[in-house]
């Protein structure tokens, strides 16, 4: 997405109430679920862990848990734990 685009949707869901308000439109119509894991969080972790890490890796950490993700596991604190591990080996 252009800079431009990326204000244009930030300012549609200024409109329609807030990131939340929409997410949870989103939810109900779809019936389904999600559960966001941010870099934020992989960085937090890490850090709570004394590793290290840039925002670069805490964003490639979590698309590789994204990429093999394994739905009888889930993602959790100690998966991403793991993949810390496996990141800065």
């Amino acid at each position: 997405m252009t800079p431009d685009e990326i204000k244009v949707l930030e300012a549609a869901i200024d409109l329609c109430g807030g990131y939340d308000k929409v997410r949870k439109y989103i939810d109900e119509k779809n019936a389904d679920i999600s559960i966001i894991w941010n870099v934020e969080d992989v960085m937090a972790r890490a850090n709570e862990r004394h590793i290290p890490i840039t925002h670069d890796q805490a964003y490639t950490i979590l698309t590789n848990m994204k990429r093999r993700h394994d739905a009888t596991l889930g993602i959790n604190w100690d998966v991403i734990d793991c993949h810390i591990d496996n990141n800065i080996e």
